[in-house]
Order: structure tokens, then C-alpha cells, then sequence
């Protein structure tokens, strides 16, 4: 197991010094300071005060989900230490300190309300219900607006809305688009921006000006700089690293939060930027036990840090360790004094042009999908927005991997073994095919292998029953299209329109209006057949799955991206130019090919049960082996799948440390797809090369 750089119990932050309980205040005299007030002031330069919540009870309540808390305090200047604010243990979940620094907005999560109360304790009072996202200020007028969401749950919620500080009552609608995740929402030092999860794990972009929405990656606890700059963040799977985007160009670079001293490479949470741009807060190091994860469950080992970009806001230059006492610490929030005049440098933002979110532009003649007209589906690959913009409206394409299914190094949907299901996007797609009498679908496809007799699925549309109305599926090495009538869905009419091969990729487009079916392979005409049934007026909407039907009886395996959906039908000369865009794509790729490795295993990471691990449904765990042929090197480790689709894989799971393994290896940075998965880390060496297993679970 791994061993807390701090001690199975924390040291008192000073001698002199004590931790506040909740009956008792005990504190350092006026004018001495504490060893993490000495530090935060060293590292701030400026009067700093930081709030967090402190666990009472089992130090197992990161999310505040239950009543064993304290509201806590530190003033860098104050030479009391870290103290309580209020007396009383109770619930409170995400304090934010006022810009004047001098009051904290926090909620309480059990009795689902809003409260304020100044730094000193006094002045406790309730302001409203509901969930406090996040603070801000409006600085012609010199008022703090309290921005909050009314429900909470895992899938999201809506709406979002917000009230000044000292007039509750006053509210206004913000946002009521796309559920956001409680919790996660911060809105930018001008106001026109707020970074969210819409719902998680899509992290991105609300242009509180115009309504849209805009998704950036994948990840969790997304941020937004204190300024006007509209530089955000959004924390990867493995809960080390923030992957930092610039709003104009969507470029992104990666800062490593788990090096402080004290958290040695093991995880992190709650990220917030303070008022200040260099500065940021946290809360680690949260550790592994024997058989469990303990990024929910917190511990005394969880501590508060500040820590301070470097001028390129490509790492963090300096910490300072904020508490030092034997209780799980969560929720920071920092206040420095003069913060909110810093700026992000132009040279590191490049702030976007026009005051409107720039949409994530296409250029229809030089970059695929081309013609964005009629779209109504869009998936390039994991890593893309995948956005559909009409107007100011920008709806997000989401696919869920289940089963076995897991993304390709480029993205792309690796079916084998599993299949991808658009749960929202299958009704909407269809009844605007239906509207128009047009459908277009364009994809590439890259077989595994050559499929058996009777025909692997593609892609199939299923009604609400979980009846293939439409279905693209390959047998042998012919893709067929299916098309189920509409009064009688045993008859199935089949057309040929293409071909594929193992290993091949295979650029596709299928049309289908008013009674025709025709279809393109790798930018050539290949097939055209009237057919009555081709018409899709007669198509009822239900749900869009990739590499299998509903009842996972049909498994394509292989690699599936660029799919873009019409309503309307694709003429040939555009399809030519679909097929050249989308070949410039891949001309740009990189070929890493894998390695074959027999090694010894070593140390496995222990797999936890897959409900502790919720939200994540999947996840990938370290093992370190020692190299017996095929590396140069003497010892790596590998990072291999454990858990899919909330299933454990004990094949990989319960490996037993001396056994012998056959891998095929490439090196881990190789695979930017698995930045945005959960991945479990025991006895992580960072001088190790790191490899990833490409193998099939």
C-alpha cells in the first residue's frame, strides 16, 4: 500500500499551535504565526485568507454529504493559525470568500440552502435555497453576485441562477440550457464566460452572453481564470493533472498538480482558482487502501495547498502547505489581497477576438466535415468538441462506451468487444430526417478482421421498443445497409453499398430519399437501387448505437470515427471532398507500433470495487513488471484495463505478483485518449517508463 508522504497522522501545524475543536478555541498568540500562515504569506507576497471545510467525524466526507463538519479559517496575517469560523459541526459544502475577503458564502447540502457569514462568525445567516456554484463581482457596482442551481445530482441540473449577495430575493436566470453538474460552475472575472461540465464528463465553455455552450474535453472540475482573459481548466481522469485551454484556439497544454511536497504523485481534488490568476488551491493527497479508493473517502491525510503558476501557466512554480493538523481537509477557496488586479498575459490567453464564443470552426473548404448544412449529427473522435451549432443553440454528440468498448489512440470508437450508444442524439436525428424525407450518413471504418456469415452491426437505429429500424452492418467483407418496413418490421429490405476489408480503412457515405439508396466507398459511387421503403418519412425516432443493436447479439469489431449525419442527402462531388478532407486528417497521424514484452509482474495496483469508484464506470490500474524480453529497459510499468462498464476484470484485476506475461506494449504518452480516464496508482515510480497495454481486456 502506499505510504502517506505525511504520516498515517498529520502533524499539528505548529508547537505552539493547535487545531480548533469544536467546543474550544485555542489558538497562537496575536502577532505569531503559524508555520502554514509563515508559508502562504511567502508565497503570495500579499494578506491571504483561505476557508476550506474540515471532516469531524470519519474524515471520509470530501463532497459533503453528510452533517460532521466544520467551516474553517485561515488568516496569513491574523497569527491565529487555522481556526473555525462557526462553533457549531454541521453540513457545509464549497465556501467562497467575497472579494472584499472579509465574508464567506457556503451551502448546506443536507438541508439544501445557501448561507453567509463574515469572516469573524458574525452575521450568520441564511440567503436562500439551493446550491452555491460560485461568486462574483461586479465591479462598477461594487456587488457580489451569489451564483446557484436549485437540485443536485449526478446527471445534472437546471436551472442556474443568480442573486446579489445582500439581496437574495432579487434573482435572475443565467443559464437554463444544458443540465450542468452541481458544483461545477465558475464564472469568468467579466461575466460573459462560465466554465462547466454539461453534464460530466463534457467540460467547456458557457457564453452567458448569447446562450451557447461549447465543449472543450472531457473532464471534472472545470475553472476559469479570475480576469477577463477566459483561460480555463479541467482536471483529467487520473486526478494529477490540469489540462489548461485557451478559449480563441482550443489549444491545451498540461500542468502537474501532484508533485508538491507531501503529495509525492497521488491524487488531487477540489482545484480552484483564487482571485488571483497565478494562484490556485487544492486539496490532497487523497491515497489508496487495501481493497478500496479513497478519492471519495477522503482521510487525515488530506491536506490544503496553495500553489502558484509559473508566468507561463505551464506549471506550478511554488507551494505552500496551508493546514497541518490529524483531519480530512476539502473545498478550499483563497482570497489574496490586490489579486483581483493580476491579469493573465495576452502572449498566454490569446483572448478570442469578438465578444461572442467563436464557433469551433469549421471551414467548409478546408477542413471535414465540409458543408455543415443539415447536420445533425456530428462524432469526429473522443478527443473533438463533436458539436452540432445552429444559430446560437450548440448541441453536444455524446457517445457512452459500453461493454468492452474503449476509445483508439486517435479517438476512435474501438468496438471490440462492446459497442457506443447515443442515448440523446438517436430521436433527434431521426425526426429530422423524417421532417426532411433526406438522410446522408458518412463514416470511416476500419474492420478488425472479416466479419462471420450473417453480419456484424455498424451502426443501427432501434426504435423505442428496441426495434432495428435502420441497420449498416458487414458480412464477410460486404457492408449492408437494412431498412426495416414501417408496418411490418420482420420484412427487412438489404442493400450492398460497400466494401471492407481487414485492417482496411473504408470511407463510407449512404443516402437514402424519396425511394433511393445510394452509397459511396472512399469518395467512388458504388451502388444505387430504388426501393419504396427507402423513404424516411416513415422513420420513428429511438436510439443511435455503434458496433452492436440493443441486444449486444451482433458485435462489429473494429475502429469507427468521422461520422457526421444529414438530413439531407450527400451529392457526389461533395462526397469526393468529404473523402479528400477527411484524408488530410489522417495524412497527419503518427504510426507507433506496439512492442511484444515478456515481463515478470511485480506489484499490481489493487483493483477496488467498481461501485466505489462512482461516477467513473471505468478505470485502469499501474503494474510494475520486471522485463524479461522484448525492452531494453529493467523494470516499467504498464497501465492496464481493470474495470469496464462497471464490470471488474479479474483476467488483469487478479494478476498475482511472479507470474510471467506475453504484453503488447506502446509507450503511454502515445495514448492521449486515456488522459480524461480514471487510472488507479499504488507504488508509482516516476524515473519508471510508463507503457500501456493493448491488448483486449
Amino acid at each position: 500500500m502506499a505510504e502517506n508522504p505525511g504520516g498515517p497522522v498529520k502533524r499539528i501545524a505548529n508547537e505552539f499551535c493547535t487545531v480548533l475543536a469544536a467546543t474550544a478555541l485555542s489558538a497562537c498568540g496575536p502577532g505569531t504565526p503559524s508555520e502554514s500562515s509563515r508559508d502562504t504569506r511567502e508565497l503570495t507576497g500579499a494578506h491571504t485568507r483561505i476557508a476550506w471545510v474540515q471532516d469531524a467525524g470519519t474524515d471520509s466526507d470530501p463532497l459533503s454529504d453528510r452533517g460532521e463538519l466544520r467551516l474553517m479559517g485561515l488568516d496569513s496575517d491574523d497569527g491565529r493559525g487555522e481556526r473555525a469560523l462557526l462553533p457549531t459541526v454541521s453540513n457545509y459544502a464549497k465556501p467562497m470568500i467575497t472579494a472584499e475577503g472579509n465574508r464567506i458564502v457556503y451551502s448546506d447540502r443536507i438541508d439544501r440552502s445557501i448561507w453567509i457569514v463574515d469572516w469573524d462568525g458574525s452575521n450568520h445567516r441564511r440567503l436562500s435555497d439551493g446550491f452555491a456554484v460560485d461568486l462574483w463581482r461586479d465591479k462598477d457596482a461594487r456587488v457580489d453576485w451569489v451564483y446557484a442551481v436549485e437540485q443536485f445530482g449526478n446527471e445534472g441540473t437546471l436551472p442556474c441562477r443568480r442573486f446579489p449577495v445582500d439581496e437574495p430575493h432579487r434573482e435572475e436566470t443565467v443559464w437554463d440550457g444544458m443540465d450542468v453538474t452541481w458544483g461545477w460552475f465558475s464564472v469568468a472575472g467579466d461575466g460573459l464566460r462560465a466554465a462547466a461540465t454539461c453534464p460530466w464528463p463534457d467540460a467547456g465553455l458557457l457564453d452567458l452572453t448569447t446562450g451557447s455552450w461549447h465543449r472543450y474535453r472531457i473532464g471534472c472540475w472545470p475553472d476559469i481564470a479570475p480576469d477577463g482573459s477566459h483561460l480555463f481548466w479541467a482536471l483529467d481522469g487520473p486526478h494529477r493533472n490540469l489540462h489548461v485551454l485557451r478559449e480563441s484556439s482550443r489549444s491545451e497544454w498540461q500542468v502537474d498538480l501532484s508533485t508538491a511536497p507531501g503529495i509525492e504523485g497521488l491524487e488531487i481534488y477540489h482545484p480552484r482558482w483564487t482571485n488571483h490568476v497565478r494562484h490556485l488551491a487544492i486539496s490532497a493527497p487523497y491515497t489508496l487502501g487495501d481493497d478500496d479508493i479513497k478519492l471519495d473517502k477522503g482521510g487525515p491525510g488530506v491536506e490544503i495547498y496553495l500553489g502558484r503558476f509559473d508566468a507561463n501557466y505551464t506549471r506550478i512554480e511554488a507551494w505552500a502547505r496551508a493546514t497541518r493538523n490529524d483531519r480530512g481537509d476539502f473545498w478550499p477557496d483563497a482570497w489574496i489581497q490586490g489579486g483581483s488586479e493580476a491579469r493573465v498575459p495576452a502572449s498566454v490567453a490569446s483572448p478570442a477576438p469578438t465578444p461572442a464564443l467563436q464557433e469551433p470552426g469549421i471551414d467548409s473548404t478546408n477542413h471535414w466535415p465540409g458543408d455543415l448544412r443539415d447536420l445533425v449529427f456530428l462524432w469526429r473522435d473522443s478527443l473533438a468538441p463533436n458539436e452540432v451549432i445552429s444559430g446560437n443553440s450548440t448541441r453536444v454528440c455524446r457517445v457512452e462506451p459500453q461493454k468492452h468498448a474503449r476509445w483508439g489512440r486517435h479517438g476512435t470508437m474501438n468496438t471490440n468487444g462492446g459497442s457506443f450508444l447515443a442515448r440523446r442524439e438517436g430521436e433527434q436525428v431521426i425526426e429530422a430526417c423524417r421532417l426532411t424525407g433526406a438522410f446522408a450518413l458518412e463514416m470511416l471504418v476500419t474492420p478488425r478482421r472479416s466479419m462471420e456469415p450473417g453480419g456484424a452491426t455498424i451502426v443501427c437505429f432501434s426504435d423505442t421498443t428496441g426495434q432495428t429500424q435502420i441497420r449498416l452492418l458487414q458480412d464477410r467483407e460486404t457492408i449492408y445497409l437494412e431498412i426495416s418496413a414501417a408496418q411490418d418490421p420482420s420484412r427487412v429490405s438489404r442493400f450492398p453499398v460497400g466494401s471492407a476489408s481487414a485492417e482496411m480503412r473504408t470511407h463510407l457515405v449512404v443516402n437514402v430519399s424519396g425511394g433511393t439508396v445510394e452509397s459511396h466507398v472512399n469518395g467512388e459511387p458504388v451502388f444505387t437501387a430504388n426501393a419504396p421503403e427507402a423513404d424516411p418519412r416513415s422513420w420513428t425516432g429511438g436510439s443511435l448505437r455503434f458496433g452492436d443493436t440493443p441486444n449486444h447479439d451482433s458485435n462489429w469489431s473494429g475502429s469507427i470515427e468521422g461520422i457526421a449525419i444529414y438530413a439531407r442527402t450527400v451529392k457526389a462531388r461533395e462526397v469526393s471532398l468529404k473523402h479528400d478532407l477527411y484524408q488530410s486528417r489522417l495524412h497527419r497521424r503518427r504510426t507507433v507500433p506496439g512492442v511484444e514484452v515478456q515481463a515478470r509482474l511485480v506489484h499490481p495496483t489493487p483493483t477496488p470495487e467498481p461501485r466505489t469508484l462512482a461516477p467513473y464506470r471505468r478505470a485502469l490500474a499501474v503494474f510494475s513488471y520486471d522485463v524479461e524480453a522484448g525492452l531494453d529497459d529493467e523494470r516499467i510499468q504498464v497501465v492496464h484495463w481493470t474495470i469496464l462498464d462497471g464490470q471488474r476484470l479479474p483476467g488483469v484485476a487478479d494478476r498475482i505478483p511472479g507470474t510471467v506475461h506475453h504484453l503488447k506494449l506502446a509507450p503511454f504518452d502515445e495514448h492521449p485518449e486515456l488522459s480524461t480516464e480514471r487510472i488507479l496508482m499504488e507504488r508509482v515510480d516516476p524515473k519508471l517508463p510508463f507503457y500501456y497495454d493493448l491488448s483486449d481486456p
